[in-house]
C-alpha cells in the first residue's frame, strides 16, 4: 500500500462540531440544529423543520447519517432533531454543487456522523429539559469493542398546547416522539473497523386548526417513523482508503385531513436499501482516485384517497385551513425505485491549483404496479422502465496567496419522482426524472487562523419538475406532468471565528430570488422565496460558564391573496378566489435568543450541566400564515411562537 497521504477534494461543505453546535442559543442542547442558523438555507416557517437549499424545496435535499440516507433530521417542525448531541462528532451541509459521491436530489446534502464509543471507559449521560428525557450510555466490551446506546421521550407535548396560545398550537407541530440509537464498534486493526448500527424515530401528532364555526374546523393527523440498520466498514492504509456500508430500513407515514363530509388520507410505506463502497487510491503527494458505487432502492405501498389537490403542492394557490374540495378518488399502488450509480473522482494538485473531476452514472429503474386509473372489470397493468442519467461534476480551487481562496464548483443532478407522485389517479407514472444544473463560484479568506470569511455566488436551474397540468381536465393518468421549470440566483456570505480565546460563532447572509414556471408556462416566485435571510450566533465560554446569543431575520416568504369569494349552495360554504399567484407576502421574521449554561465538576468524574435558553426574548411572535373568516372578507395573522424559557439539566461522566 502507498504511504502517502490522499488529497482531500476542495472544500465545499460547512461543517460544525458535535460540542460547538449544543452550545449555541436557540439549540435547546441540540447540535443539528445549529443548522438552521447557515447560509444557503431559507426559513421553512413556524418551527424551521425543513430544509430548503439554494431555493430547492425540502424534499429535495438529502439527509445521511454515516452515509445512510434517513427521511427526516428533526421530530415535527424541528423541535428536535432524530440523534443526540452526544452522538453526532460531525455536521456538515452543501446547499448545492457537491461532489460525484453523492446523488438522487436536487437541493443540498446534510451529512452526519456518529461518534465512535470509548473503548477504554464506560460513560453516561442522562439529560431532561422541557422537551423531553433522553438517557444515552457507552460500554467498553474489551478487545476493541464497544457498545453505545441512547434513548429518548418526549413531553412538550403535554404542557405546550396548555399555554392557552391557539396559533402555537394550530402551526408549530408539536408531535408525541420518539428515538432511539444502538452502535456496537469492533476495532479489527490499528486502522481497520467494523460498526453495526441502529437507528430509530417514531412521531404522532394530532392537531385542530382554529375556526368559530365548528364545520370549518380541519383534524388533521400525521405519523412519521424509520428504522435504519447498517454495517460500516473501514480501512486505511497510508493515502488509500476503503469503506463499505450495506443498509435496510423501513419508513411509515400517514397524512390524514378530515373536516365535515370532506378527507383527505395519504398512507405510505417504504421498504429502502442500499449499499456504499468506495476505495481512494494515491499516487504520489498530489494525485489520488475516488472509485465507489452509491447503490439505493426502495419498495413503496401507497394507499391514498379523498382530494386530488391534497396534499397542497408548491405552487398551488391555496389559503391557510381551507377545506379540501369535494371531488374524492382512490387509489392504492406498489412501486420499486432502483438506481445504482457508480461514480469515480480525479484529485489532482498542482502548485496553487486544485482540482476534483469526477462523474456518476446514474442507471434507475422504476416499477409501478398500476399505470391506469383504478377500473373494476379490468385488472391493473404495471409499467417497467430503465432511465440512464449521467452526472459530470467539477471542483476548482485557486489559491491567490495562503490567505486567499477561489473556488468554482459545478454539476448536474437528477432525482427520481416521489412514489406517491406515481399515482395513476392523483399523480403520473410516467413522469421523468428531476433534472438541475448547479454552479458556485466564491472566495475565502483567512485573516487569521481562527477568522475567515466566505462569499459564494450560486446559479441554478431546475427542469422537467413534477407540476400539475394545466388542462381544465386532464388526460388519464396525467393529473401531474414533467414540464415545471425553475432558477434560483444569489449570494450567500459566512464571516465565521472558530474557538479562540473562549469566543466563537458565526455571521451569515443570504440574498437571492428563486422563481418557477408550471405546465400554464406562466412564471411565478417559489413558494418558499425569501429575498434575504440573516442571521448571527455568538458564544464564550468564560471557565465553567458559557453564554450564547442567536439573531435571526427573514423575509416573508409568498402567499396567493384571496380577493373574493363565491357561495357553494350545495356545500353551504365560501370557496375562495384568488388574486396574482404568489402576489403578496408574509411580513418579515425576527426573532432573537439567549443562552446561558454552568458546568459543575462533582465527585466520581461526574459532570453537571444546568443551562436555560430564552427563546424569542425580542417578544416579537412573527405573523407565518394569513388565516381567514369563514365568507374570506377579512383576514389575520397567526402567530409564531412567543417568549420561552427552556430550562434543562444534563449529567455526565
Amino acid at each position: 500500500m502507498s504511504e502517502h497521504r490522499a488529497i482531500e477534494p476542495p472544500e465545499r461543505e460547512t461543517r460544525i462540531g458535535g460540542e460547538e453546535g449544543r452550545r449555541g442559543a436557540g439549540t435547546q442542547d441540540d447540535t443539528i440544529k445549529a443548522l438552521q442558523s447557515l447560509p444557503g438555507l431559507a426559513r421553512s416557517g413556524a418551527g424551521a423543520g425543513e430544509i430548503i437549499a439554494w431555493g430547492s424545496a425540502p424534499r429535495e435535499t438529502r439527509f445521511y447519517v454515516d452515509g445512510v440516507e434517513v427521511p427526516a433530521l428533526y421530530h415535527g417542525s424541528g423541535i428536535r432533531s432524530v440523534l443526540p448531541s452526544g452522538w453526532v462528532s460531525r455536521l456538515g451541509f452543501v446547499p448545492g454543487a457537491y461532489g460525484p459521491d453523492h446523488g438522487r436530489g436536487l437541493g443540498g446534502l446534510v451529512a452526519l456522523d456518529t461518534r465512535a464509543p470509548d473503548v477504554e471507559r464506560w460513560h453516561l449521560s442522562a439529560q431532561l429539559d422541557l422537551l423531553d428525557a433522553a438517557l444515552a450510555a457507552s460500554v467498553p466490551l474489551g478487545e476493541g469493542k464497544s457498545l453505545a446506546v441512547a434513548a429518548r421521550q418526549s413531553h412538550i407535548d403535554r404542557w405546550l398546547p396548555e399555554l392557552g396560545d391557539a396559533d402555537v398550537g394550530s402551526l408549530l407541530s408539536v408531535p408525541s416522539y420518539r428515538d432511539g440509537q444502538a452502535k456496537l464498534v469492533i476495532a479489527l486493526g490499528a486502522d481497520e473497523s467494523l460498526e453495526l448500527v441502529c437507528l430509530g424515530s417514531s412521531d404522532r401528532l394530532a392537531r385542530e386548526s382554529p375556526s368559530s364555526d365548528p364545520n370549518s374546523r380541519i383534524r388533521e393527523r400525521s405519523e412519521l417513523a424509520f428504522a435504519r440498520l447498517y454495517a460500516r466498514y473501514r480501512r486505511s492504509e497510508g493515502g488509500d482508503r476503503v469503506e463499505v456500508t450495506p443498509f435496510v430500513g423501513v419508513d411509515r407515514s400517514l397524512a390524514r385531513l378530515s373536516a365535515r363530509d370532506r378527507r383527505s388520507n395519504l398512507a405510505l410505506r417504504h421498504v429502502p436499501y442500499g449499499l456504499r463502497a468506495s476505495e481512494t487510491l494515491s499516487f504520489g503527494d498530489d494525485a489520488s482516485l475516488r472509485l465507489g458505487v452509491d447503490a439505493q432502492g426502495a419498495f413503496s405501498d401507497v394507499e391514498r384517497e379523498g382530494s386530488l389537490t391534497l396534499p397542497a403542492r408548491e405552487g398551488d394557490p391555496v389559503a391557510w385551513g381551507q377545506l379540501p374540495s369535494r371531488d374524492d378518488a382512490f387509489d392504492d399502488y406498489g412501486t420499486h425505485v432502483l438506481d445504482v450509480a457508480p461514480y469515480a473522482e480525479l484529485r489532482l494538485r498542482h502548485e496553487r491549483l486544485s482540482l476534483a473531476a469526477g462523474a456518476r452514472l446514474d442507471t434507475y429503474l422504476l416499477e409501478s404496479d398500476r399505470v391506469r386509473p383504478r377500473q373494476a372489470s379490468i385488472p391493473p397493468v404495471g409499467r417497467s422502465r430503465a432511465e440512464l442519467a449521467p452526472e459530470p461534476r467539477l471542483t476548482l480551487e485557486y489559491e491567490l496567496d495562503p490567505r486567499v481562496r477561489l473556488l468554482a464548483a459545478a454539476g448536474l443532478y437528477h432525482q427520481a419522482p416521489d412514489p406517491e407522485d406515481l399515482s395513476a389517479t392523483f399523480g403520473n407514472p410516467e413522469l421523468a426524472l428531476g433534472r438541475s444544473w448547479q454552479a458556485s463560484l466564491g472566495e475565502s479568506v483567512r485573516f487569521d487562523p481562527t477568522l475567515t470569511l466566505e462569499v459564494t455566488g450560486f446559479y441554478k436551474q431546475l427542469t422537467e419538475l413534477a407540476t400539475r397540468s394545466a388542462l381544465p381536465t386532464p388526460s388519464s393518468a396525467e393529473v401531474l406532468v414533467s414540464s415545471g421549470r425553475g432558477t434560483s440566483f444569489g449570494v450567500q456570505l459566512l464571516l465565521r471565528q472558530t474557538l479562540a480565546a473562549g469566543w466563537s460563532g458565526w455571521l451569515s447572509a443570504t440574498l437571492s430570488r428563486s422563481e418557477r414556471t408550471g405546465d400554464d408556462g406562466q412564471e411565478r416566485l417559489f413558494d418558499h422565496d425569501q429575498p434575504l435571510v440573516l442571521s448571527a450566533v455568538l458564544n464564550k465560554i468564560a471557565g465553567s460558564w458559557s453564554f450564547g446569543a442567536r439573531l435571526r431575520y427573514a423575509s416573508g416568504s409568498p402567499r396567493t391573496p384571496v380577493v373574493g369569494a363565491s357561495y357553494d349552495l350545495q356545500s353551504d360554504r365560501y370557496e375562495p378566489l384568488f388574486g396574482t399567484l404568489d402576489g403578496t407576502r408574509l411580513p418579515a421574521f425576527f426573532q432573537a435568543d439567549v443562552r446561558v449554561d454552568r458546568r459543575f465538576e462533582l465527585p466520581g468524574d461526574m459532570r453537571l450541566f444546568i443551562y436555560a435558553d430564552a427563546l424569542n426574548v425580542s417578544v416579537r411572535q412573527s405573523p407565518e400564515e394569513i388565516v381567514y373568516s369563514a365568507d374570506y372578507r377579512e383576514h389575520a395573522y397567526l402567530l409564531g411562537l412567543p417568549a420561552l424559557l427552556a430550562l434543562g439539566v444534563r449529567l455526565e461522566r
